[in-house]
């Protein structure tokens, strides 16, 4: 079933590499087959488009990013997805910037963006206990930095 729908899109990419349909619905194929490298080369074919696209194409490459150990490339295209959606319809973009945030040793950023997504979750969200706990650890780890800063 994926691999059809792969094959139809790389098809219509041969016939029209310039349309931007089929590198979207690939990355958001990527994504679902958690296939993170496949995931940043599709949405970095897809930037390269369009880079004044959509708010999908930067939260998408941000996932992507995150996950092959990217934490600056992350941060920046999730900021930009948060920038290009005001009406906020995807909060779980500042999940991802936490989390590359986190990555980056950010923690006191990374907690506020993590809040941010929580705050707008419903609280029997699937994920809302994970994130949480999540929340938490990036917490100690602030604290802990920010005691370490302090002179003795």
């Amino acid at each position: 079933h994926f691999e059809d729908a792969r094959k139809d899109y790389e098809q219509a990419i041969a016939a029209e590499p310039k349309y931007m349909q089929p590198f979207e619905r690939l990355s958001w194929l990527a994504l679902r087959e958690s296939k993170w490298q496949e995931l940043v080369d599709r949405t970095d074919q897809w930037l390269r488009l369009d880079p004044l696209n959509s708010a999908d194409v930067y939260y998408l490459s941000s996932i992507g990013n995150l996950q092959t150990q990217h934490p600056d490339i992350a941060e920046k295209n999730a900021r930009e997805a948060v920038r290009l959606d005001p009406a906020k319809k995807n909060m779980r973009t500042r999940y991802i910037l936490g989390l590359a945030l986190a990555q980056k040793q950010d923690f006191t950023a990374s907690a506020a963006a993590i809040r941010e997504y929580l705050a707008t979750t419903a609280p029997d969200a699937k994920d809302t206990e994970v994130v949480r706990k999540q929340l938490a650890q990036i917490e100690d780890a602030a604290k802990q930095q920010t005691a370490a800063a302090k002179p003795q």
